[in-house]
């Protein structure tokens, strides 16, 4: 986040440069993604995206446009994602157990919106930006098919391009005011201006100059307001503006004064500058260490007892800038490193790992669970915790399969991390605090580290998901198992096979394959030429582990409902719209401010946890197989940066499921179908007419065929219903309501059809 209020201040004091953006021809740009991203999609943009989620319609047109712009003045991009976060922000995404701001603003725009008809709602929080995380994937995936080079920081991506400034991998930084923060840092860029062919400078002696402070006084303002290393407001300045304070400086206040009189105001100010003096980055030669500009650089001798936190942080506070000889970036041998750095920056992890954070190939919450002792659930953006998302999110299954998931992922960590305590807080009304437990005897990894994918194909030959389920058979699993230590012949490293190696030891993990590698009820559902001939085998599978984890009743289907009326065709409705919107909508790139469900929302939400859940599974077992690295090739450790972005784009469940659209505009065709043949003598054909016409009048500004399309997703949901129908026969679901249900469902599509 931004220094709270600084930016606008700076325009006011005219302390902004605007330049041609001719000047940056042939220069390395290095772009802080999360900054980026808040300028392309500002909290005016998109005011529907938290209803309907998925990616952001315009995104990736506008990043493929700005490219463009930079291979005519032949600028290479760098674009740089956060990582890790550090412990104060994970204290403020724990938030004290409560509902956050953006929480409370959803369930109250869709409160208000089901009471009031009239529209004119935007689902976006005032002054919020779109949060990047759930967009890592697609990010990533498209930045690899484009040939864009980008990197995932340690933890900030702000000091991460600091230390690449430094060390001139680029010429010159993109990022947020946090970067003033920085020393020695003078200028940088604050925005593009594409349209106008210009973009936006910050120069930081010109600021001081301009604002009359010194760079303590800056600071000191900066972190008493909040910003990316304190991101909150101290109490005692609430009600506080950048400008406000600027003038209290000004005329001789003391923003450290004034904390010494609240401790806790004062320890995470403290914190604040110690993660700014001491937060890791990548370095060239792939270690991770503290990155200490020359203005924080404190010379202590080395017989000296390390300093605490506070003492580190005052040190700080009352430093002078050092010589111009001394070292900007000093040996991580010769620092005095706090002794209680871990309760700022979290406990560290091993080079390694850091190593496929980089990549983008490693799920953060797993491994932030296992540094804070949290796995942390909060609501969806519907706001609504239906029994089915409990069941998936802190019903027994998932709890035990997320101790196995982490069980994998800690085989082969510090044993600290094998037996710490860890539990599953769900901030929910009420909040449930459940245990997870990883310490598992033995391990999983075990259980799994026999399966081998060898799959003999040439060079570059790239997995996909399905060829991997159409090859998929009881003879490809047990040609799969080695009975002993793999030879060299053994062996892999060719992305598609250590792919498939991570999938199929992730579907033993789901409960597909037992630990005996023979097929269970629900794998034998995966040899079926129902699932084998599917065109949607990834949305299919995503629905099996849903119905598996979730034990689904027909009420975990049909409800939440946008219709208060509960008649069988209305329910019916709900179901096939819900189903529809696993596939995605073809649109355009346009700011979509149309028609939305909540229940639709809702069901992509426990999808989108579903599709977590299998990531979360297939993740560990790859990384696992990566820190174990006995069933690898000794070569691959040894490949280039190609190489790994190869495996970490052909990782499926990596990208984010589809926005809402193409359910919400089956659920429109329906209603529309519904009401038509309810409200007036038309026959059969004349509502589908009507249902046709409506359809395409409200979203061909966003899709060029949206009726097709509509098609396309009862075809979907037929593909469902018959994999439905070998659930019922196979005895894995209970619920004969449920599969009667499917079956009126797919005679209300017939009639239409």
């Amino acid at each position: 986040m931004p220094i709270n209020t600084l930016e606008s201040h700076l325009f006011d004091n005219h302390s902004v440069n605007t330049y041609p953006f001719d000047v940056l021809k042939n220069a390395t740009i290095g772009i802080d993604v999360e900054h980026y991203i808040s300028r392309l999609l500002s909290f005016k943009k998109e005011l529907n995206y938290d209803a309907i989620s998925g990616v952001p319609l315009t995104l990736l047109n506008y990043i493929d446009t700005d490219l463009k712009m930079f291979q005519e003045l032949n600028i290479r991009p760098l674009f740089v994602f956060p990582g890790l976060k550090s412990t104060s922000q994970y204290e403020k995404l724990l938030n004290g157990k409560e509902l956050n701001s953006s929480e409370i603003y959803h369930r109250k725009v869709w409160d208000d919106r089901t009471y009031s008809r009239d529209g004119g709602y935007s689902f976006r929080e005032p002054w919020s930006s779109i949060p990047i995380r759930p967009l890592y994937g697609d990010l990533i995936t498209f930045f690899i098919e484009n040939n864009i080079d980008y990197l995932v920081a340690p933890y900030s991506a702000v000091v991460q391009l600091h230390y690449l400034e430094s060390k001139q991998m680029v010429d010159v930084v993109y990022s947020s005011t946090d970067y003033l923060l920085l020393n020695p840092t003078q200028k940088f860029i604050l925005g593009f201006e594409f349209q106008n062919r210009e973009f936006k400078s910050l120069d930081k002696t010109n600021i001081l100059s301009r604002l009359n402070l010194s760079f303590e006084q800056l600071k000191n303002i900066s972190f008493a307001l909040g910003n990316e290393f304190q991101p909150e407001r101290l109490p005692g300045f609430l009600s506080a503006s950048f400008p406000s304070l600027h003038d209290y400086v000004n005329n001789g206040g003391s923003i450290i004064n004034s904390l010494l009189q609240d401790p806790a105001s004062l320890e995470k100010f403290q914190r604040g500058l110690a993660l700014l003096k001491y937060v890791p980055v990548l370095k060239e030669d792939g270690s991770v260490g503290p990155l200490n500009s020359e203005l924080f650089q404190v010379s202590h001798s080395s017989s000296s007892k390390p300093p605490n936190i506070a003492q580190s942080a005052n040190s700080s506070s009352q430093s002078t800038p050092s010589s111009v000889n001394t070292p900007l970036y000093p040996k991580d041998q010769d620092l005095q490193i706090p002794n209680d750095l871990h309760d700022v920056i979290g406990q560290r992890l091993s080079n390694e790992l850091y190593f496929y954070i980089s990549l983008g190939l490693i799920n953060f919450e797993l491994l932030e669970s296992i540094i804070y002792d949290h796995y942390l659930e909060r609501l969806p953006l519907d706001a609504q915790v239906t029994q089915l998302y409990e069941k998936i999110t802190i019903g027994d299954d998932s709890i035990e399969l997320k101790g196995k998931v982490l069980n994998v992922l800690t085989s082969f960590l510090n044993r600290y991390y094998q037996v710490k305590r860890l539990q599953l807080t769900a901030v929910y009304q009420p909040v449930r605090e459940l245990t997870l437990n990883q310490r598992i005897q033995p391990t999983i990894y075990s259980k799994i580290r026999s399966i081998i994918v060898k799959t003999n194909q040439a060079n570059g030959t790239v997995f996909t998901l399905d060829g991997f389920f159409q090859n998929f058979s009881s003879k490809f699993v047990t040609d799969s198992v080695i009975t002993d230590y793999p030879n060299d012949s053994q062996k892999i490293s060719q992305p598609i096979d250590i792919v498939s190696t991570g999938l199929l030891r992730a579907l033993t993990i789901l409960g597909f394959v037992d630990y005996s590698f023979a097929l269970t009820k629900w794998g034998e559902l995966l040899v079926s030429p129902l699932f084998q001939q599917s065109k949607h085998p990834k949305e299919l599978f995503l629905l099996l582990v849903l119905f598996k984890l979730g034990k689904i009743t027909e009420r975990d289907l049909v409800e939440p409902s946008d219709s208060k009326v509960t008649s069988d065709e209305r329910k019916s409705i709900t179901l096939i719209s819900k189903i529809s919107g696993l596939l995605k909508l073809k649109t355009r790139p346009i700011n979509y401010n149309s028609k939305v469900s909540r229940s639709v929302l809702n069901f992509r939400s426990t999808i989108s946890k579903i599709n977590t859940i299998v990531s979360e599974t297939l993740n560990s077992s790859l990384i696992a197989l990566f820190l174990s690295a006995t069933e690898l090739e000794s070569s691959v450790r040894l490949n280039d940066t190609d190489y790994w972005r190869q495996i970490v784009k052909q990782i499926p469940f990596r990208t984010s499921v589809p926005n809402t659209l193409l359910g919400v505009a089956t659920l429109t065709f329906l209603t529309t179908y519904i009401n038509a043949k309810e409200e007036g003598p038309e026959k059969g054909t004349e509502a589908v007419e009507k249902a046709n016409a409506f359809i395409e009048q409200t979203f061909s500004p966003v899709s060029e065929s949206p009726k097709a399309q509509v098609v396309e997703a009862f075809e979907f949901f037929k593909e469902v219903g018959s994999v439905f129908k070998l659930l019922g026969d196979s005895k894995l679901v209970a619920d004969k309501s449920l599969l009667q249900r499917f079956e009126s469902s797919q005679k209300l599509i017939d009639q239409i059809q």
